[in-house]
């Protein structure tokens, strides 16, 4: 009963991540300065689209984050539901300023986007 249960609040999880990545969409958040700014976007000077100016992985959460801000947002609001790593290694503690501007934006609804604790 119990792995029931936690399959569908895992379900539940996942549909709620879904409706967030949508309402981005909506509100074309990817493009906004804010995000660019959080992630260090800047234009491509000899060919169409952006990158950031972050060289390492660690800093995105998407494969295409580097050269793609909406790949990055929603691998970043997907993470957020992320059971596994604990700790300082979840989105939530290793992005603390886009999961504060993404609740801001999009108003999260905290019993569906449980808050992980942080020792930094």
């Amino acid at each position: 009963m119990l792995l029931l249960f936690v399959g569908r609040a895992a379900a539940a999880d996942g549909g709620y991540a879904d409706e967030l990545i949508e309402r981005a969409r909506q509100l074309r958040l990817a493009e906004r300065a804010e995000w660019r700014k959080l992630v260090h976007y800047v234009p491509n000077l000899a060919s169409p689209g952006m990158h950031s100016q972050v060289d390492s992985r660690s800093f995105f959460n998407a494969p295409s984050g580097k050269v793609d801000p909406r790949a990055e947002l929603e691998a970043t609001l997907r993470g957020l539901f992320a059971e596994a790593p604990e700790g300082d290694d979840h989105p939530q503690c290793r992005f603390v300023a886009r999961h504060a501007w993404l609740d801001a934006e999009l108003g999260f609804d905290a019993r569906r986007v449980p808050r992980r604790e942080c020792r930094r």
